[in-house]
């Protein structure tokens, strides 16, 4: 992603410059479109600013209007999930009220499936437990950018207040157990390894030769890249080559 403003801090273990912090002011990071539809899964640990700091910390969203938009922020009275809303529908986020302390880490998850039951379609846990089930709507992806940092109010944006690390986004849905793990920093089996260095980013000319690698922790891994949003047919190993980008080899790729 592109990080406009935000700093580079310790993260939720001490490590220096791996977290980022976010100013309340214009501070964040604008990421590409990712290609989710269906099921979607978002982890993420945030930590509030402390003192007078209202604005929350929006861990993950996108917007063009005060309709057209959806979000996942956490706030000291609470969670909030947005999905999108039709003109003349009803335009306030759902609340998921519950107390959390500034300036401590927490990790929070949001499953998001038409699977689920109307008005659950939304489950929302924070430090590993249920913190509620919102929504009649599944996952719909806008034609822009995703925010960390920020997101879109019917005034205009809200610029986060605070800290995130270890930011995931998963375009398959976590069950219960799967939370557990990432909340207690477990790592191992296939659902959600931890990611160790993902693949950095290329701007290439025609000809040129693509190579992107990542690593991550968990057992029997395999891995998927995709091309422009589409999975890769067969690529399944830690690394993608290709020689001499152009043509049908030109697009954005992934893992």
């Amino acid at each position: 992603g592109t990080v406009i403003g935000a700093n580079l801090v310790q993260d939720r273990f001490g490590n220096d410059n791996n977290a980022f912090q976010f100013d309340g002011v214009q501070s964040r990071i604008a990421l590409p479109r990712l290609g989710l539809t269906g099921d979607v899964s978002i982890s993420g640990w945030f930590s509030l600013a402390g003192g007078l700091a209202t604005n929350g910390v929006a861990l993950l969203g996108q917007g063009v209007s005060a309709t057209n938009r959806w979000f996942l922020v956490a706030t000291r009275d609470g969670l909030a999930w947005f999905d999108q809303r039709a003109s003349g529908e009803n335009n306030a986020p759902y609340r998921i009220p519950t107390a959390v302390q500034p300036g401590t880490w927490h990790h929070v998850a949001a499953l998001v499936s038409n699977q689920f039951p109307d008005g659950q379609k939304a489950r929302v846990y924070l430090d590993g437990a249920l913190a509620g089930a919102v929504s009649s709507k599944a996952f719909m992806e806008i034609d822009t950018a995703y925010d960390v940092g920020r997101l879109r109010t019917e005034q205009g944006w809200l610029y986060s207040q605070g800290q995130v690390d270890d930011l995931r986004v998963y375009d398959f849905l976590l069950d219960e157990a799967d939370v557990q793990r990432l909340y207690q920093e477990i790592v191992g089996g296939d659902d959600c390894p931890s990611i160790v260095t993902g693949p950095a980013p290329q701007v290439l000319d025609p000809g040129a030769q693509l190579r992107l690698s990542i690593s991550a922790l968990a057992l029997d891994l395999s891995y998927r890249w995709l091309k422009d949003g589409q999975l890769l047919p067969g690529v399944n190993e830690s690394m993608l080559v290709r020689d001499n980008v152009g043509g049908p080899d030109a697009g954005v790729y992934a893992a």
